[in-house]
């Protein structure tokens, strides 16, 4: 309950606040930073499931949640219309190898990560595409790939 009474007093906080900074605004080079430290996490994510000994680990393998082969077609679809695909970020990396860190120290807490970010970036992603799409007038070919070639069982 901490974390919600943290997240409403950062809220009110904001609402007080009369500057004029800019808010958030979607770009197509935006979400593709944002694809590239997905698909570094979810490679790290993959990897630690398929690679480790432990078997809190085996439940979760080749569940159909898997995200980083689609992250990368995606990837290679921005590509290839002349979109520039940068690096991991230095929080994506981070987060990575942060991850790994836990994955070595405790199943339980790397399995409510791996949760966490499978679902929110399910959810998540789809708002971000959505606002992405309409706004930069992307060719609506970037939604149906990143949604409908990897995450088979949302329905739209």
């Amino acid at each position: 309950m901490w974390i919600l009474k943290i997240h409403r007093t950062a809220a009110k906080e904001e609402e007080d606040d009369d500057s004029d900074e800019e808010t958030w605004k979607p770009s197509v080079e935006g979400f593709v930073k944002y694809l590239v430290d997905s698909q570094f996490v979810f490679d790290t994510i993959e990897r630690i499931v398929d690679q480790s000994d432990d078997v809190a680990y085996a439940y979760f393998r080749n569940t159909g949640l898997e995200q980083a082969g689609g992250v990368s077609k995606d990837l290679e679809w921005f590509s290839g219309q002349g979109v520039v695909i940068p690096e991991p970020s230095t929080p994506g990396v981070s987060y990575a190898k942060y991850l790994e860190e836990l994955a070595e120290r405790s199943a339980s807490l790397f399995l409510s990560h791996f949760y966490n970010i499978y679902f929110s970036h399910i959810v998540g992603g789809q708002v971000i595409a959505k606002q992405v799409c309409v706004r930069e007038s992307v060719c609506m070919l970037c939604f149906i790939i990143f949604f409908h070639s990897n995450h088979r069982f949302i329905d739209e």
